[in-house]
C-alpha cells in the first residue's frame, strides 16, 4: 500500500495490493455483494414428499433405455446438480440396466434437511437417489444415482475343479 501521512487517504484508496485482506486471488473482491441464502429448509412431511416425489421422477426419467441420448440427457439434466451433471455426461442410455420403476419410492432414513436418500425400486432391484438441496425455497437435485448392490459386487472367482473331477473347459 502506498505510504501515506496520519490521517490522509492515499490517492488510490481503493488500490489494494495482492494478499491485502479486501482482494481475494483470481480477481473477486471480497467486499463484492453475494445473494442472500434462502430460508433453511426442514425436514417436514412436505419436505419428505417433494423428496420422494423427485427420487422417483429422476428414476423414471433415468430408466429409459430405449431413447436417443440427446433426449434422455435433455430430460435429465434439469434433475441434476451441476456435479452431478458432469459425473453422467457422456453416459449411454442403453447402458443404464434399469428398465422401469416397478413401485413407490421410500426413504431410506438417513436424511436430513439438506440430504434425501431415496430408494426406488426398479426391474433390476433398489436404486438409491442421493438428493440436495442448498434452501428451503429450492428443489430437490439428483446428486447420485446408486444401482442396486447386486449389480456393483465384483464376480466371484471360479470355483477350482474338485480333485478328480473333469477339468475345466478352455478356450471360447
Amino acid at each position: 500500500m502506498p505510504e501515506t501521512s496520519e490521517g490522509q487517504e492515499p490517492a488510490d484508496a481503493d488500490h489494494h495490493e495482492p494478499g491485502d485482506h479486501g482482494h481475494v486471488e483470481g480477481g473477486t473482491d471480497a467486499h463484492a455483494e453475494l445473494p442472500e441464502p434462502g430460508p433453511a429448509p426442514t425436514w417436514d412431511e412436505e419436505s419428505q414428499a417433494a423428496a420422494l416425489e423427485r427420487g422417483s421422477t429422476a428414476m423414471a426419467v433415468f430408466a429409459r433405455p430405449h431413447l436417443d441420448a440427446a433426449t434422455w440427457w435433455a430430460e435429465l439434466t434439469p434433475l441434476l446438480t451441476a456435479a452431478a451433471a458432469m459425473a453422467y455426461e457422456g453416459t449411454d442410455p442403453a447402458e443404464v440396466p434399469a428398465r422401469q420403476v416397478t413401485g413407490p419410492a421410500r426413504l431410506a432414513g438417513q436424511d436430513t434437511p439438506y440430504l434425501a436418500h431415496v430408494l426406488v425400486p426398479t426391474d433390476v432391484g433398489e436404486y438409491d437417489v442421493l438428493l440436495s438441496r442448498q434452501s428451503a425455497d429450492e428443489a430437490w437435485q439428483v446428486e447420485r444415482l446408486t444401482p442396486p448392490e447386486v449389480l456393483t459386487l465384483p464376480l466371484p472367482p471360479p470355483a477350482p475343479p474338485a480333485p478328480g473331477g473333469p477339468a475345466p473347459p478352455v478356450g471360447p
